[in-house]
Parts: structure tokens; C-alpha cells; sequence
């Protein structure tokens, strides 16, 4: 197999401040960057770099498109694959979500636009978020059966709220998104990355281990007895006919628009 070298990369990482705070941009422009293989494994190989770098105190997780943090799992690449793959697909997705959580380092979301399905869960993923005027979050795969990061909605957001959201795949626009707990704050200049920046700056101050304990004392310690999150989210594809459920879901979606 030859590799295109000219292929442009679809996550990129920068880091600033002498290495303290790291950038990693979701770059499929072309596809609002919608979560494809090449995508997930991307993200996979950074994540795993950050998570050995002792360094760096703070990941900021950010888009440079202005309508789109993450726009979901690619349909088109999806619909290609058998139920098993999708499967495995869905549980390497799930593990790159479990990776972001168990980061040593702080990570911020910044999403600027729609944030939907696993782009809604990677948001989730990090342990602060902050949204601009045109943030927009949904959670839509259960309405295909499939279960991502309901875990950590639960955790980020309490069990009443979560159970709104998977149920209903309600959209939820901004200040919605403020008032459930989805974001925790909305970027005063519209721009989520300035300010992202701004806030990673500032929480440099703290000590690495006050910033650690902190984001520890912080988070919801009760056990959600559900199982696994990864081997949920598999097993979830795994029941009856997925690309029969999925194809009916894109078709509703089409229909709508």
C-alpha cells in the first residue's frame, strides 16, 4: 500500500507556554470533521503521546471551523461496514472517550458549532467546556442503538437530565447547553478557542497536583451500574440489525432537512 503523503493529517497538536498547554485541532474540514478510522486512530496515537508527556498541564480539544466542533460519526464510511466492523468501530470510539477521561492532564472542550453525536461525546469527554453563540449539542445514538459516553453524561450532568437528553435526542442550543451542564461557560468574544486559551493560561497558576485533585473532588464517584463503557458501547451495535437501523435513522434525518 503506498501512503499519500500529501494527504493532510485529520488531528493536528501544537503546544504552547514552554509545553504546558497542548492544542489538539479535529482537522476533516471537508467533513465537519465527522469521526472516520483515519480520525480515530489519529487520536488515538496523540492522546497516547499527551498521556506519557509529563510536561504538559492542560489539552485543549478545539475545531478551527467556525459551524462545527465535530459533526458526528462519518455516515458515509459507516454504512460501508458489516455489523462486526461497525462494532469494533464504535468500541475503538468508545476507547478513545475512556482515554480523554483517564488523561492526567486537564482538558478543556472548546466548541465553537454543532457538537453532535460523538462529537457531543468527545466534548464530554473533557473536564470543562465553554461554547460560543452558535454551540449546538445532541445526542443521537441511541435513537440507532447505540450507547457512547452515556457514562460520563450521567456523571457530568446527573441521571435526570442525561436520561432527557438520550431519550429524546433533543437539540440543545446554547444557552440550553449552559443550563444543563453541557457547557460550563460561553465565550464572551464568541471565539470557545480564545477563550479556552485564556482559561488554560490562567489555571496554570494552580500546581499540577491542586488542578489534578480539584478535577478529582469534582467528579461524580458513583458507580453507574450499566457495565463496561467500551464493551457497552460494542455490544450495543451488536443487537439485531445495525446498518438496517442506522440506514432508517440517516433517512429520517434526510427527510427532516
Amino acid at each position: 500500500m503506498v501512503h499519500d503523503e500529501t494527504k493532510e493529517k485529520p488531528v493536528l497538536y501544537k503546544e504552547y507556554e514552554n509545553g504546558k498547554i497542548g492544542c489538539l485541532t479535529l482537522h476533516r474540514p471537508e467533513n465537519l470533521n465527522a469521526v472516520n478510522e483515519d480520525l480515530l486512530d489519529a487520536l488515538h496515537q496523540t492522546l497516547g503521546k499527551v498521556a506519557s508527556n509529563e510536561k504538559l498541564s492542560i489539552l485543549i480539544l478545539h475545531s478551527t471551523l467556525e459551524k462545527a466542533f465535530c459533526a458526528g460519526g462519518d455516515v458515509k464510511e459507516i454504512q460501508t461496514k458489516s455489523n462486526e466492523e461497525a462494532a469494533r468501530f464504535f468500541e475503538k470510539l468508545a476507547t478513545v472517550l475512556d482515554t480523554i477521561t483517564k488523561l492526567p492532564q486537564l482538558t478543556i472542550a472548546a466548541i465553537n458549532g454543532i457538537a453532535f453525536g460523538a462529537g457531543a461525546d468527545l466534548a464530554i469527554a473533557c473536564d470543562y467546556r465553554i461554547g460560543n453563540s452558535k454551540t449546538k449539542i445532541k445526542f443521537p445514538g441511541p435513537q440507532f442503538g447505540v450507547i457512547l459516553g452515556t457514562h460520563r453524561l450521567v456523571n457530568e450532568i446527573g441521571p435526570s437530565k442525561a436520561r432527557h437528553l438520550v431519550l429524546t435526542n433533543q437539540l440543545m442550543d446554547t444557552e440550553q447547553s449552559l443550563h444543563h451542564g453541557l457547557l460550563h461557560e460561553i465565550s464572551e468574544e464568541d471565539d470557545s478557542f480564545n477563550t479556552a486559551v485564556t482559561r488554560a493560561q490562567a489555571m496554570l497558576h494552580m500546581t499540577d497536583y491542586t488542578r489534578r485533585e480539584l478535577v478529582k473532588i469534582c467528579s461524580y464517584e458513583e458507580e453507574v451500574h450499566a457495565g463496561d463503557p467500551i464493551a457497552l458501547a460494542k455490544e450495543s451495535v451488536l443487537q439485531g440489525n445495525f446498518q438496517e437501523r442506522f440506514s432508517q435513522y440517516v433517512e429520517t434525518v434526510k427527510k427532516k432537512k
